[in-house]
């Protein structure tokens, strides 16, 4: 039975055409080794290769505890939780389909760490994606604080700490088996814990049909205002996070929308921070910049995800045209995110001012993440998609918007001219916007 249970989780979360995709990964994966093989990497670009891997993985390490990484569906919630099968069955066949996802969405890290540890990164990555996986379910009511410190202790190896989970990415052996040891605790009191129960509810929750704590979510009146400032007074204030998340490729569908204020409370903590570090206690020009371009990437795969997913398009389409409509929405977006990113930017512009100001561009990538995810990934908030090679594609395409945030911080002159190509067809472009609003009405 519990095989059973195995396969037709398998069955039901990804599409046949996933093989496929597993195949092409190790196949770029495997170029990248032979073509790379012979080239001499300069320790600064490799310890910011490390550095971008480190903060992924502790990123998403962080994440999938916070909010649990399985993915629910609700033909689970009706049928297969309700049949008299026993749990702890039902709860590992959940497990590992959810563990395939989380591999799935941190293989990405892959050509991060390649440089750095080669085929053994692909090692680091499967224990990674066991913690992901049980993590949610280990720590019940401690899960934040629990969760948060295990996260610091894995961004400790950027300082090089010899006994992080993560420090064998700098050239420790402890960090094998301490992460191995972190995956049996982790995997123990998850599988002791996890409940059905659980999974019922989170699935709820993410349907924005139960919230926490009695507390509601948090909303702005509009009343009175015309398309434009409605956007821009909402967007301004509310900061939507989620919706399609979708690092490296897998599909969560959930929700979360915050006061800006709060999230500029929590870059202006990081921005002190990475500061104080880079200008008293270690210096590398390179380094700098290679984080604010991955902190920026973040923070704009986060945002654009859930880009357009809740949006009363028929409504909004009524008053404006297509092309009026995405514009006001991805640069009021855009200016909200402009604030956020501000004091990231106001560091390294104290650091390194040519590369601070290039940084200023990054928040534009967002017109570029914002328009793929709206034009091949129409989802609505109550679609629950398989994974697909279609999923991993788009999640590719996506990912390209680190070419131009790159150049910003790297090359700022050439960031211009990037942003420019990667943003303004966007911006022009009648006939993309009319296409990609008639597929995602059709879609829902």
């Amino acid at each position: 039975m519990l095989w059973d249970l195995i396969k037709f989780k398998i069955k039901t979360t990804f599409r046949k055409s996933i093989v496929f995709s597993v195949i092409l990964v190790f196949i770029f994966i495997y170029s990248e080794f032979y073509f790379s093989s012979d080239t001499q990497i300069p320790p600064y670009v490799l310890y910011g290769y490390a550095i971008g891997g480190v903060a992924y993985l502790s990123l998403y390490f962080l994440l999938s505890s916070i909010y649990v990484s399985m993915f629910i569906q609700k033909s689970d919630i009706d049928f297969l939780y309700m049949l008299p099968l026993d749990e702890r069955d039902i709860v590992i066949a959940q497990s590992i389909s959810s563990f395939l996802l989380s591999l799935f969405a941190t293989i990405f890290v892959v050509y991060l760490l390649f440089p750095v540890l080669s085929f053994l990164s692909i090692l680091v990555v499967i224990m990674v994606s066991i913690m992901n996986t049980f993590s949610y379910f280990a720590f019940k009511r401690h899960r934040k604080v629990a969760s948060a410190i295990i996260a610091t202790w894995m961004l400790s190896s950027i300082a090089k700490f010899p006994f992080s989970p993560l420090s064998m990415i700098f050239g420790y052996a402890y960090g094998y088996f301490i992460l191995l040891a972190l995956d049996v605790l982790i995997l123990a009191l998850g599988m002791r814990n996890a409940k059905i129960e659980d999974l019922i509810i989170e699935f709820y929750r993410r349907q924005g049909l139960l919230t926490q704590a009695g507390k509601g979510t948090a909303s702005i009146s509009l009343y009175s205002s015309t398309p434009l400032m409605a956007m821009l007074k909402r967007n301004l204030n509310l900061i939507e996070l989620g919706g399609r998340v979708y690092l490296g490729g897998v599909i969560q569908q959930i929700y979360r929308r915050v006061e800006l204020y709060k999230v500029l409370v929590v870059t202006s903590a990081i921005a002190v921070i990475y500061y104080v570090v880079f200008a008293f206690l270690f210096r590398s020009p390179f380094a700098e910049e290679f984080v604010i371009g991955f902190a920026g990437f973040y923070i704009i795969m986060f945002t654009s995800s859930s880009a357009f997913i809740n949006e009363p398009l028929w409504l909004n389409l009524s008053v404006m045209t297509p092309i009026e409509y995405a514009r006001k929405y991805v640069l009021t977006k855009t200016l909200a995110l402009f604030i956020i990113f501000l004091p990231l930017s106001i560091s390294l512009i104290l650091l390194n001012p040519i590369a601070g100001l290039g940084s200023l561009l990054i928040p534009l990538a967002f017109v570029y993440d914002a328009s793929i995810f709206a034009r091949f990934y129409p989802v609505s908030q109550s679609q629950m998609p398989q994974f697909s090679f279609r999923n991993m594609i788009v999640g590719y395409l996506a990912s390209a918007s680190l070419i131009p945030i790159f150049l910003d911080v790297l090359f700022p002159i050439g960031g211009v001219i990037a942003t420019l190509v990667f943003t303004l067809p966007f911006l022009l472009s009648k006939g993309y916007w009319e296409k990609t609003f008639e597929k995602t009405i059709t879609s829902l």
